[in-house]
């Protein structure tokens, strides 16, 4: 492990750590020694970022992204938005017995066959076909007893040749006669059954003929186009149920109005009076010739069950007279007759099934693409990289895969070293061992300088420094101690993005990396954490957790995301800590970001419900719409119905101009919800083309805005305020508690706090111990700077039962006392925080600490600062406050250094608290230490008049940094606001200028600027 940390520290090879100058030396040195590597830097400065390195092979460089994603999703399969469905019935086949004798002429009844909305008519019973013997046979039988006519006289020759055709042609039907029992007898059961019952010379049929508009008979095709809510409920059929039920009836004839129109015979009394009534049945067909990708028809012969329909039941009627009438009625209505028991199983009994054929214009499942990606994530890891302007997160990310590679390309080297002489190092000592492993660590380091390996990495490595550098730490102009302070800072980065780096790296080829770097670098982190431990009673990654959710709660973003990332670096294949990085990227705004930290978390787990739709929600936030449906399709291809993914997608066809698609998938997630307000029955009982126009069975108003807030509010939680207030807009019902809450969320995720205060209100009004709302109201108005609305705000929640748990609401009630300077208040309420059980909170005991500073009160204060520390012992504030304690308490100047000095290691960049230590330190006449307290305060607010002032008269007062001083008097007069505060620092700058002669060439344009103030 730790000639990964030799590798970075000299400049023209690997030393042993004790000898390398450091780079911050070799910084020094150049600027020295090489005076023409100033304008080499310069123009490194106008060199393009390179493209990232990567071990995979080079991707193609491409300027036009949406170009890319249609190339890439156009491969993929397109969403259907409508679909035509032919439905051909090859008839109804092994009719009961009572049916077969009919009459077909004296059959009035109607038989029809239903699918979805579709219906096949004008069916009717085909009898049993005639053999030709058969007929030969009824003729004679019709014929007998009469004198036959007397025929007519052929020539002998015609009588020989029609006698020899007749015997040819019997000939051919015994020999198919033949030929179709030999291949019955082959058929298994089944078949034959089928071959018998569909053979119009043994069994009638009922077959079907469509009719067109003059009554002309076109063939039993019947088509119909399926969209928005029918094709919502055949692909349900299709995806869900994998079928549908097809319904059959038989219906009484219709009374004929026409009286021009012959009317069709009564049926016969008897037997064929129950013929008459309506009979129905209904077959389920099952979908797998479709289900299949690619699928487009289904022919199946399909067994028919008998469906007993109960007369629909009335309402009683209101009015007392007309219960009468109908009570009379009743009287004389006979006795209901039970149903005959065949009837119940009726074609059950005779085996009737339906012989159906569906095709479909276009695959509702399409087959699959081979060159489609198999995952949403391996879409967007698949896109290109587009150059870009440099930036210094850029040139980061370059510098730490840089480092990455050559990390593994060290242990390539270092670990094949090993292997050559593992052999002989079985039979060491444990002493022997550890001898061995320096000599060979030393051999291998000055191989890697013999060889030239070191100076290819460093070229690679040298240009990246230099953009950092101009990129990252943008340097003030002028003073002599930015410089130096730069290459420290410089230097100390640059080592912390290694350590970070290899950490990476051994984490990820932990099996490839030699064994004796990876037990040392087990031993000292193990070693390291027991101690933390120890101290802290609580283990590593709960200690992250707990210090990134209080600097995120106070608002100390850059803190926060420190601890995120070593959360991360922690275990960088655990999906949680990526997700609470993603929303941390949401909430401050860095959109791309949260899209890379979503990436990690699906690499991880790419079926994950939640991480897929908050993809797809950044998406369509970026207007990457086909990659957002890709993600989302991922959802519903494991739930076709689940609600979120629905709308979502809805949303995605509506912004892309699909409306057809978009109201389908509404109409989905309303069936679901119906289903699951049990307003439809289960799937699979639910007849197929049952209407949803039912009042009875719709939603209302306020079930359908449900809808739409379960996908709101989960947006919301995810930080996506856009997206949730897309999916408001469909909700109905806008003035509602739950309506008027959630769209102040918006806006108060948007920064909107003028916008969000008025929704607020508008809740207040109708709720006004509404004591979520009145947080929200807090927490606007303390964001907005109006401390003593939101003080209002806060105690009215506050006096709430149940009290609010919420330690954000307490801390920033005492922050915003800390800000009004009312010390007794802020110390009672940072008191009550830290004295809550299971509330050890660091940023509550510091601020508790500051009210007692405030106050006097330093025996307290020491104390409260104490217990900070020991929970949160990187704190630079906490540091800094201790510094300022000692300083106020006098005689610890000691103590006060030493926690300065861990307060800038750290990296202080509190202005305020900077400025009080510099003032300390001023008025004890340390100027030294004022100096190095308002530079850093002067880099985090550059541009503070007051600041660059106090500056200036600690340089003044140093007595050898005279041109620095007045450096800081000029650029204090341009940032100072305000006549008198500008005249009083020209008089500064004028008194100076006459006590330093040295600095007067320099003086002459300040000089010039102040003369009107001066006169």
């Amino acid at each position: 492990f730790f000639f990964f940390f030799f590798f970075f520290q000299a400049e023209d090879g690997i030393r042993d750590f004790c000898l390398s100058r450091g780079l911050g030396d070799v910084y020094k040195r150049q600027d020295k020694h090489d005076t023409e590597d100033k304008a080499d830097e310069q123009e490194q400065r106008r060199e393009e970022i390179p493209a990232q390195p990567t071990t995979e092979e080079p991707r193609p460089q491409i300027k036009d992204y949406d170009q890319v994603l249609r190339s890439i999703f156009d491969r993929t399969s397109q969403p259907l938005d409508s679909v035509t469905v032919a439905m051909q019935v090859l008839g109804v086949f092994s009719l009961p017995q009572t049916w077969k004798s009919r009459v077909p002429e004296e059959d009035a009844n109607r038989y029809q066959v239903t699918f979805g909305e579709m219906r096949a008519e004008g069916g009717r019973i085909r009898p049993k076909q005639l053999t030709e013997e058969e007929k030969k046979a009824l003729e004679e039988a019709q014929t007998k007893g009469k004198k036959p006519a007397k025929p007519e006289k052929k020539k002998p020759e015609d009588e020989a040749a029609e006698l020899q055709a007749k015997e040819e042609q019997e000939a051919l039907l015994r020999e198919k006669r033949l030929k179709q029992e030999e291949e019955r007898k082959q058929m298994d059961p089944q078949t034959l059954f089928y071959t018998e019952k569909e053979d119009p010379f043994m069994e009638p049929a009922i077959v079907f003929e469509a009719v067109n508009e003059n009554e002309e008979v076109v063939g039993n095709v019947v088509t119909e186009e399926f969209k928005e809510e029918a094709l919502a409920n055949l692909e349900e059929a299709v995806n869900q149920k994998n079928g549908c039920w097809v319904y059959f009836d038989r219906l009484p004839a219709l009374e004929e109005e026409d009286p021009k129109k012959k009317a069709k015979p009564p049926a016969k009394k008897g037997a064929q009076e129950a013929d008459n009534k309506p009979v129905h049945g209904k077959a389920w067909l099952p979908f797998d010739q479709i289900v299949a990708p690619g699928g487009v028809e289904v022919i199946q012969r399909i067994d028919l069950t008998t469906v007993i329909e109960e007369p629909p039941k009335e309402d009683p009627p209101e009015d007392k007279k007309e219960v009468k009438k109908e009570a009379k009625k009743e009287s004389k209505k006979e006795v209901k007759e039970e149903p005959n028991p065949e009837d119940l199983v009726l074609f059950e009994t005779a085996k009737t099934y339906v012989y159906i054929k569906l095709t479909l214009s276009q695959p509702v499942n399409p087959p699959p693409n081979p060159n489609a990606p198999s995952r949403p994530i391996d879409v967007l890891n698949k896109m290109p990289i587009i150059l870009k302007a440099p930036n210094a997160e850029d040139a980061a990310k370059l510098y730490r895969l840089q480092l990455e590679k050559a990390a593994k390309e060290i242990a390539k080297d270092y670990n094949g070293m090993e292997t050559d002489r593992r052999s002989s190092e079985q039979q060491l000592t444990q002493k022997q061992k550890e001898k061995k492993i320096q000599r060979k660590r030393k051999e291998f380091i000055d191989e890697f300088n013999r060889t030239g390996k070191y100076n290819s990495l460093k070229e690679e490595l040298k240009k990246t420094i230099a953009r950092i550098a101009y990129e990252k730490f943008k340097k003030v102009q002028g003073s002599a101690m930015i410089k130096d302070q730069f290459y420290s800072e410089l230097y100390v980065y640059l080592i912390e993005q290694m350590n970070l780096s290899v950490e990476l790296v051994a984490k990820q080829k932990a099996d490839e990396f030699p064994e004796d770097i990876m037990a040392a670098r087990e031993f000292a982190y193990k070693r390291k954490e027991d101690i933390m431990s120890k101290v802290f009673q609580e283990s590593l990654p709960s200690r992250l957790e707990r210090l990134y959710k209080e600097y995120e709660r106070s608002g100390e973003f850059d803190i926060a995301e420190k601890y995120i990332l070593d959360i991360i670096n922690l275990d960088s294949a655990n999906k949680e800590p990526w997700m609470r990085y993603y929303k941390f990227a949401m909430k401050t705004d860095n959109i791309s970001k949260a899209e890379e930290c979503l990436k990690e978390a699906l690499a991880i787990d790419p079926e994950n419900v939640d991480y897929l739709l908050a993809m797809a929600g950044i998406l369509i936030q970026r207007k990457r719409y086909k990659a957002a449906e890709a993600h989302v399709k991922r959802v519903l291809k494991s739930d076709f119905t689940f609600i979120p993914g629905n709308i979502l997608i809805a949303i995605i066809y509506e912004l892309t101009g699909h409306n057809g698609l978009f109201k389908k998938h509404i109409e989905i997630a309303k069936r679901k919800k119906m289903r699951d307000l049990n307003l439809l029955p289960a799937k699979g009982s639910l007849r197929f083309d049952a209407p949803l126009s039912d009042p009875s069975r719709q939603l209302t108003s306020e079930e359908v805005d449900l809808l739409f807030y379960g996908l709101a509010e989960f947006m919301l939680k995810n930080k996506q305020s856009h997206i949730a207030e897309k999916v408001m807009s469909y909700i109905q019902d806008k003035d509602s508690l739950k309506y008027l809450m959630n769209t102040a969320r918006c806006y108060f995720i948007r920064r909107a706090y003028t916008e969000s205060l008025a929704e607020l209100h508008k809740l207040l009004e109708k709720d006004p111990k509404n004591q979520r709302a009145l947080k929200y109201k807090g927490h606007a108005l303390f964001l907005q700077g109006n401390l003593f609305d939101s003080e209002e705000a806060y105690v009215l929640a506050i006096r709430i039962k149940p009290y609010p748990k919420s330690l954000t609401l307490y801390e920033r009630l005492g922050e915003l006392y800390l800000r009004r300077k009312s010390w007794s208040d802020a110390q009672v309420v940072f008191y009550k925080c830290c004295a809550e059980p299971n509330r050890n909170s660091s940023v509550s005991w510091k601020k508790l600490g500051v009210s007692y500073l405030k106050l006097g009160r330093l025996v307290e204060a020491e104390d409260a600062l104490t217990q900070a520390s020991i929970l949160d012992n990187d704190g630079a504030e906490i540091w800094g406050y201790v510094a300022l304690m000692c300083l106020v308490a006098r005689e610890r100047d000691v103590q006060a250094e030493q926690s300065l000095a861990e307060a800038f290691r750290l990296d202080l960049h509190n202005v305020g608290l900077l400025e009080s230590i510099g003032n300390c330190y001023f008025d004890k006449g340390d100027y030294g230490k004022a100096v190095e307290c308002f530079e850093r305060a002067v880099r985090n607010s550059p541009e503070e008049g007051a600041l660059l002032l106090k500056l200036g008269n600690s340089y003044a007062n140093m007595g050898e940094r005279s041109r620095d001083a007045l450096e800081c008097y000029e650029r204090a007069f341009e940032y100072t606001e305000g006549e008198n505060n500008k005249m009083e620092i020209a008089h500064i700058i004028s008194n100076f200028v006459e006590s330093n002669p040295e600095v007067a060439e320099d003086s002459a344009e300040i000089l010039e600027k102040i003369k009107p103030y001066i006169e």
